[in-house]
């Protein structure tokens, strides 16, 4: 929208919403109806420049990073390296638009580790240096699991070796936003009969979904097809 103001002489413009005295003459779009007179009021453009914002990020999305390591303990409190949380217990209770650190160490956790909660990013502290190595289980180490709105989850910098099932697994198909990046996966997936196309990572049907910049060798079964 807009407003061209022509006046005859110096005035001040009222507060918005507020009706100005005076014959000032106003020139506008003839096809723009319920302008105040004199008034640029940028209250709704700021509204609307919010909301649209909030539609293409989770809620909170600015939040706060924990930290999780091969030994932490539950009577920490998380917020800083060296008082981390155990990875699972992390997980459970970072909550939505957080964050959380993985100091470097070998993480035996069983698999799966679902992720229930939208906007959670789980990142190595250095690329690589936290490794999931040998890890039993089903599905997949970290699950987006059939009925959760859990979009806008990322995994940063982890490292998989030898795991039995896929490394990450973005299996609701209403899923969004949803990132794999930097990841380095071996050797994982092979324990699953030569007829199923087990392999590094999957992600079902979803809009936005983004694997990047990642190592993927040796993976899924020995079976021509699936040996990727």
């Amino acid at each position: 929208m807009f407003v061209k103001l022509l006046s005859f002489k110096r005035r001040k413009v009222p507060a918005c919403g507020a009706e100005e005295p005076g014959p000032w003459p106003v020139r506008m779009n003839p096809h723009r109806q319920g302008v105040q007179t004199g008034c640029l009021c940028l209250k709704g453009l700021l509204l609307g420049l919010l909301w649209g914002l909030s539609m293409h990020a989770p809620s909170g999305f600015a939040g706060t990073t924990f930290y999780a390591a091969p030994n932490g303990s539950t009577t920490n409190d998380g917020l800083t390296s060296s008082t981390p949380w155990p990875l699972v217990y992390a997980i459970a209770h970072a909550g939505t638009s957080n964050t959380v650190i993985l100091l470097d160490g070998v993480y035996t956790n069983a698999s799966p580790i679902n992720i229930l909660v939208r906007g959670l990013t789980i990142k190595a502290q250095h690329k690589w240096g936290a490794k999931f190595c040998n890890n039993p289980g089903t599905d997949a180490v970290f699950l987006w699991p059939l009925g959760w709105d859990a979009s806008f989850g990322t995994i940063d910098g982890l490292a998989f070796s030898n795991c039995q099932y896929y490394a990450v697994l973005f299996r609701d198909p209403g899923l969004s936003n949803c990132v794999m990046r930097n990841c380095w996966v071996q050797h994982t997936g092979q324990t699953w009969p030569p007829t199923h196309a087990q392999s590094g990572m999957q992600t079902y049907p979803g809009t936005g979904i983004l694997v990047e910049n990642n190592l993927m060798e040796w993976n899924g079964t020995n079976s021509p097809g699936y040996n990727h």
